[in-house]
């Protein structure tokens, strides 16, 4: 059995589609997960992820990109909350914002640590989607690591209890903010239209070339003209006019025009 025939089976059983993914991450990921449980070849490797439970959720845990944290690259979201979120809420009176591929939910719950703390009075909605069942079971639980808290600071800390030295729990008040959602970027349609600002973070970076086109399309498509899609500092999207956007400046692009 080679690699396409694995992904191949993996998505017919277990209905996760790998196919977008950058052949070469895919492949540097199993050949880790293989060393670590003494695998020798992917036939091997496909009946343990069938059969044995345990491998199952190590597996899919560890094809998913969970590396994250609150705040992450705190200049983007003082800009974020400075200039972008004035600007929405007084063209529309509200926030409605979809954190796409939210991991353990670090980034809709920053978000949400925002709009409670400086725009107490604004109304908000929050989706947050990911593939990966074990991320977003993490960020409904809403337990973080201190790695993960880092810049999380001031007003923002208060609505954090410290359960140990290296955990925390984010408050039951903004766990209600966020709405947690799975959903496949690659496969799935956007989960709505018209949304102020969407946010999708090193990411897409993961993806092959020709699914990235159409991730960034999709979206593109659920912002509202006037929205901001806001991205990992180092991603550049090609081809923005016939998405309808433009670069406001690095991580952010803007909906100007709705596009068919």
């Amino acid at each position: 059995m080679d690699l396409k025939q694995f992904i191949a089976e993996v998505e017919r059983k277990l209905k996760i589609n790998l196919s977008g993914y950058r052949e070469d991450q895919v492949r540097r990921r199993f050949a880790l997960f293989m060393k670590r449980y003494g695998i020798s070849d992917y036939s091997e490797l496909l009946d343990k992820v069938l059969h044995d439970p345990k491998i199952q959720k190590d597996f899919i845990d560890r094809l998913t990109i969970n590396v994250s944290e609150f705040f992450r690259n705190p200049d983007k979201w003082e800009y974020l909350k400075r200039t972008l979120i004035p600007e929405l809420i007084k063209e529309s009176g509200k926030l409605k914002a979809w954190s796409a591929g939210c991991s353990v939910g670090c980034e809709p719950y920053t978000l949400a640590l925002i709009m409670k703390v400086d725009f107490p009075h604004v109304p908000v909605t929050i989706i947050a989607t990911d593939i990966d069942d074990g991320a977003l079971a993490r960020a409904r639980e809403g337990r973080y690591f201190k790695r993960e808290m880092v810049n999380v600071k001031g007003e923002y800390l208060k609505y954090f209890t410290k359960i140990s030295d290296e955990e925390w729990v984010i408050s039951p008040e903004i766990k209600r903010m966020v709405t947690f959602r799975k959903h496949n970027l690659i496969t799935d349609p956007p989960i709505d239209k018209g949304f102020d600002l969407v946010m999708c973070r090193n990411v897409v970076i993961y993806f092959e070339r020709e699914h990235k086109q159409k991730v960034w399309e999709k979206l593109a498509s659920a912002l509202r003209v006037g929205g901001y899609l806001f991205v990992g500092g180092s991603e550049i999207i090609f081809g923005t006019a016939k998405m309808g956007l433009k670069l406001h400046k690095p991580g952010f692009y803007k909906k100007i025009e709705e596009k068919v």
